[in-house]
């Protein structure tokens, strides 16, 4: 019988990458304080006609570990990306002090990240966009006390230094020379004849009920320079005519503000302080009513509150006449 199994191995370098000026945003995992440890799985090794894995870190407990390349075998003649990232966690998760059942749930989420990241990272670099969205090439994981970064490692095509994001246009760049490669659009020169003569003939009018003025709002161009010299500081001025005026402070009452008021006062069943309390709020309104046209549904109203008593005190009385 023939054995078709593949062997691969995994070799594990130690890596400490330069530290950044200012430890934020994407350079976080950069950071190597207490508790904190990346490990690096080489973005080229993983094509599928590679037998050996890269993995950098920082971590002393991993390199103790595995002074030795960690074999792994494949059933299939060319490995997968899935097949090389479960492998590649699978070393570095056994390092960490956690039980079975929590070693399982936080691996296969992790793996499902990572994956994601993988595709994310493919299409941000195949990627012919002009903008500068960024894509990073790590995940952050956090137990107890101890912080991971599961990142690729991508090396920068100017310095091969790690890179932590990557951009469209195969733009792999690390802190040092990530302003190189940014690409900003041109700054295109203004007219400034096309502001002057809009600014000139544009007018508002502004109302301040508030205060019960209104004015005049404009920017005119001072002086009778050609457009073609260079403006100065103090081109334009802002000029405000102000004009008192006795502006409206109450709202006409509509169609609908009679309807809303005809409804309360005549359909609504409101008792005597109800209904004072409404007529009151009319005649002291923001919105100004005709009186006399409240007034007819008030004392409407007053009379229908009338009959209502009428109707139950006949009630009572004929309720106390059917007892005898």
């Amino acid at each position: 019988m023939i054995d078709i199994k593949k062997r691969l191995s995994i070799n594990v370098t130690y890596l400490e990458a330069e530290k950044p000026k200012q430890m934020t945003g994407a350079n976080m995992l950069y950071n190597i304080h207490k508790g904190t440890s990346y490990a690096l799985l080489d973005f080229n090794s993983l094509r599928k006609d590679n037998t050996q894995l890269q993995v950098f870190t920082n971590n002393k407990r991993i390199i103790e570990r595995y002074k030795s390349p960690y074999e792994i075998t494949s059933d299939r003649k060319n490995a997968n990306v899935k097949f090389h990232i479960f492998k590649y966690l699978t070393v570095i998760m056994l390092v960490l002090l956690l039980s079975k059942g929590t070693r399982t749930k936080y691996f296969n989420r992790i793996r499902f990240l990572l994956l994601k990241k993988y595709q994310s990272i493919i299409n941000q670099l195949s990627s012919d966009s002009p903008k500068n969205n960024e894509t990073t090439t790590y995940i952050r994981f956090s137990v107890r006390q101890t912080t991971w970064y599961f990142r690729f490692q991508v090396p920068c095509n100017i310095c091969s230094q790690l890179c932590a994001i990557v951009l469209s246009k195969d733009r792999r760049v690390c802190w040092k020379h990530k302003k190189e490669v940014i690409q900003r659009p041109p700054k295109i020169p203004l007219d400034k004849v096309i502001f002057k003569e809009k600014f000139h003939e544009s007018v508002k009018r502004i109302f301040s009920a508030q205060r019960g003025i209104s004015y005049m709002k404009q920017f005119a161009f001072e002086g009778r320079k050609s457009y073609e010299q260079p403006s100065a500081k103090y081109d334009f001025a802002m000029i405000r005519t102000f004009k008192e005026d006795t502006l409206p402070k109450k709202k006409v009452a509509m169609k609908e503000d009679y309807d809303m008021m005809y409804h309360i006062f005549v359909n609504c069943k409101l008792t005597a302080t109800e209904a004072v309390d409404y007529r009151y709020k009319c005649s002291r309104n923001d919105i100004e009513y005709d009186m006399n046209i409240i007034d007819q549904w008030y004392n409407e109203s007053l009379q229908a509150l009338e009959r209502r008593k009428e109707i139950k005190r006949q009630f009572k009385r004929d309720k106390c006449n059917n007892r005898f």
